[in-house]
């Protein structure tokens, strides 16, 4: 075998360990990721955070993401916005920026400015947060379900972005059964644990 130097970047680095947070048993692999790439040892990180971070954007069209995101996102964030929300982060301002980066090179339409004001309905609405979702935080959902009276925000523990349970199954098949969000039996979500950290390399 031929050994072969690389460099890894800061930005990158955090970037995959922000991805290992969309599910509860990867982001108990970054503390051990962390550790031992601060000892020298990124190998776990290889093994682990870069699989990881290519199935998610196997997973994912890349071209509808971005003509969504720099039509009806990118273009309502401010660097006042920038400068708050990411500062003292792990990861600072690399991903913000660039995915604004990416978005000046992407065909994207012109919403109003009014795209961003809450919707307000009367309709029965069911919003599933993770507790610990990186990429849309639960507070979103509970600034939105305050417009909408007959909504139901059910946030599950610990969780992160993908979250596929029989619990989640179970209620989601109750909101259409009853066409209704009220009274809905949401019990089984405090049974939603936290994962122990892995405290040992993941193996070849």
């Amino acid at each position: 075998k031929k050994q072969q130097r690389v460099s890894l970047a800061r930005g990158p680095f955090a970037e995959r360990l922000r991805m290992l947070l969309y599910g509860r048993e990867s982001a108990g692999l970054v503390p051990l990721l962390i550790h031992r790439a601060y000892q020298g040892d990124f190998k776990p990180y290889v093994l682990a955070a870069l699989p990881r971070a290519r199935a998610i954007q196997q997973s994912v069209s890349l071209g509808m993401y971005f003509s969504v995101t720099c039509s009806e996102g990118v273009p309502f964030i401010t660097e006042e916005d920038i400068r708050g929300e990411t500062r003292g982060t792990f990861l600072g301002e690399y991903r913000v920026r660039t995915h604004a980066a990416a978005c000046r090179e992407w065909p994207r339409a012109a919403v109003p400015n009014g795209f961003t004001a809450a919707v307000e309905s009367d309709a029965p609405v069911l919003l599933l947060s993770g507790e610990a979702d990186p990429a849309s935080p639960h507070w979103f959902a509970a600034e939105a379900v305050r417009h909408l009276p007959n909504g139901l925000q059910a946030t599950i523990p610990h969780e992160g972005h993908g979250y596929f349970s029989g619990c989640i199954s179970g209620i989601t098949a109750q909101f259409i059964s009853k066409g209704s969000a009220r009274g809905l039996n949401t019990s089984c979500l405090l049974g939603t644990k936290r994962p122990p950290f892995v405290t040992a390399s993941p193996p070849d």
